[in-house]
């Protein structure tokens, strides 16, 4: 018996197949929805008849009726086939055909063989981590960093070419409180032994000193401003900056497994931005906006009110600039076919706004609609909420988990031991 890696795509097909030839109205526009089921109910469950039917105000129950039916005779030779419910169409492998494929798919490279058929020829890139330079990585930094390099892993085994890449937080306003902080309080051996943790103390001096309204925080911005002029004295304390923090990261990222191919910071898109007013404003999708430019999409019920800023009323760009320049960047470099961005439940709206806004302004330009894979931060435990809250270090925290999975490991052996003895 033959039988395809991908069985789920099969039963897809075959629905398909199996709709036109019962004669259903509209045949083409029937989407089965395959997907693997709660085993329970089956191997696999088709959950598209419900919507095509109710559509066209059909009795669910019955078209699904009409679809098993017209199933070719391949497919009952493999499955056992029913209808649950409404119309839900059940698919449970029978035992040969199971043992079929355990035997046609029984190691490591054959099941990667198969799988590879799914983005072999597609290049994906995978944006995770993005820990902010001066500062020390929080958890939910090496959560992203765990969850995107198991995406950038199960993209490499179905086939495609994996770009990572690490958006680092290396711009922004904070950089005016460091560089005063730095200029005035600046501890060089504390600077040799913990590089980031002097930068955050540094940093929260600068911010402690420079409160709203205060001289000193004009001073602050001024800094800022030389920085974003590209002054050399400020411009080389930022690189810096980044620079050991950059070397701080890839220590924990060696001691994960975990490497990048690029590290294209918020800064390396600062002279792209430019481009990204002038598109947007050329085909009418941003307009000015109580004195900022702002994207608007009257099609979604939320966002039709709540604007995606794309400059400030100051003239100064935002997140949502460099991001857009980022996804224009990623579909003209690196040609890619997807892109997955591991990010903040909590920025949810902002990426689905970017998104909304990245496949009308690259139509046509050839890149597959991103994808975000949401990562919910919040916790009950306050301790693991912030970095700052914590106070054992990222490396402490690997270390400490690596002790606690090597003891477990022998608990397991010698328990497997005591029983065979």
């Amino acid at each position: 018996m033959h039988v395809s890696f991908n069985l789920a795509a099969d039963l897809d097909t075959a629905l398909q197949s199996a709709a036109s030839a019962a004669g259903l109205a509209d045949a083409a526009a029937f989407a089965p929805e395959v997907r693997t089921s709660d085993p329970k109910h089956g191997d696999f469950q088709a959950n598209g008849v419900l919507g095509y039917a109710k559509a066209r105000k059909l009795n669910p129950r019955a078209t699904a009726e009409q679809i098993v039916a017209a199933l070719p005779a391949s497919v009952r030779e493999q499955f056992d086939v029913t209808i649950a419910g409404p119309g839900f169409i059940n698919f449970t492998l029978k035992p040969t055909a199971l043992l079929a494929w355990l035997q046609a798919y029984n190691s490591s490279a054959q099941l990667q063989s198969g799988a590879a058929a799914a983005h072999t020829g597609q290049t994906w890139v995978v944006d995770y981590s993005s820990p902010n330079t001066a500062k020390q990585m929080h958890v939910g930094h090496l959560r992203s960093a765990v969850i995107g390099e198991a995406i950038c892993r199960l993209l490499e085994f179905t086939g495609a070419r994996v770009i990572r890449d690490n958006h680092l937080g290396d711009w922004g306003t904070q950089f005016g409180k460091l560089i005063y902080g730095y200029k005035r309080w600046a501890d060089p051996k504390a600077l040799e032994t913990d590089a980031i943790e002097e930068l955050e103390r540094l940093y929260k001096l600068g911010n402690n000193a420079t409160p709203d309204g205060s001289p000193e925080l004009e001073e602050a911005r001024r800094e800022l401003v030389k920085l974003q002029s590209g002054d050399p004295e400020n411009v080389a304390l930022w690189k810096k900056f980044s620079e050991v923090s950059l070397a701080a990261f890839e220590q924990i990222y060696e001691r994960l497994g975990i490497r990048f191919d690029y590290n294209l910071g918020e800064s390396f898109y600062n002279d792209k931005v430019e481009r990204i007013y002038e598109e947007l404003t050329s085909t009418g999708l941003a307009v000015v906006s109580e004195g900022a430019l702002a994207v608007f999409h009257p099609e979604h019920p939320r966002f039709k009110t709540q604007p995606f800023l794309i400059r400030k009323a100051d003239g100064a760009s935002n997140y949502a600039t460099t991001d857009l320049a980022t996804v224009l960047y990623r579909a003209e470099h690196f040609k890619a076919d997807g892109v997955v961005v591991v990010t903040d439940f909590r920025q949810s709206d902002h990426f689905e706004q970017l998104f909304l806004t990245t496949k009308k302004m690259v139509r046509g330009q050839g890149l597959s609609p991103a994808g975000a894979v949401p990562r919910d931060l919040r916790r009950r435990d306050r301790r693991r909420r912030q970095g700052a809250q914590d106070a054992r270090r990222r490396h402490d925290q690997i270390e400490g988990a690596a002790r606690r999975s090597r003891r477990a490991r022998v608990r397991d052996r010698l328990r497997k031991e005591s029983r065979v003895t």
